[in-house]
C-alpha cells in the first residue's frame, strides 16, 4: 500500500513538475498566463469591441462627402423656326456635396 502511495505521489509530482518546468524564468511564466488565461482573453476582446464602437461613434461626427456626375448627349430639333441651334448637342453634369453634422 505504501508503494502504492509513493507510486501516485511521485506521478503526481513529475506531472507538476513538468508542467511548471515548462516556464524558465518568472517573466516567461507571466508572459506564458497572460497570453493563455481565458479570462484575460475575454478582457482583451471586450475591450477591442469598446474600441470599434467607440471608432464607429467618432466616424458619425466626420464629414461625409459624396460625388455624382453624368455625361450624355442631347439631340436638337432643327425644324423650329427660330431654332440657331442645329444637331446634337453634348451635355455634362457634376455634383459635388460634403455635408458635416453640427449635432448628433
Amino acid at each position: 500500500m505504501t508503494f502504492m502511495k509513493s507510486l501516485v505521489a511521485g506521478s503526481f509530482l513529475l506531472t507538476v513538475t513538468s508542467y511548471c518546468a515548462s516556464a524558465d524564468t518568472l517573466g516567461d511564466a507571466l508572459r506564458e498566463a497572460y497570453l493563455n488565461n481565458p479570462q484575460l482573453n475575454v478582457q482583451r476582446s471586450q475591450a477591442r469591441i469598446a474600441h470599434e464602437d467607440l471608432t464607429q461613434a467618432r466616424a458619425q461626427w466626420r464629414p461625409q462627402v459624396s460625388a455624382s456626375g453624368s455625361l450624355g448627349y442631347q439631340q436638337r430639333d432643327t425644324n423650329r423656326v427660330f431654332n440657331f441651334d442645329t444637331g446634337a448637342q453634348g451635355v455634362t453634369n457634376a455634383q459635388v456635396q460634403a455635408v458635416q453634422p453640427v449635432y448628433t
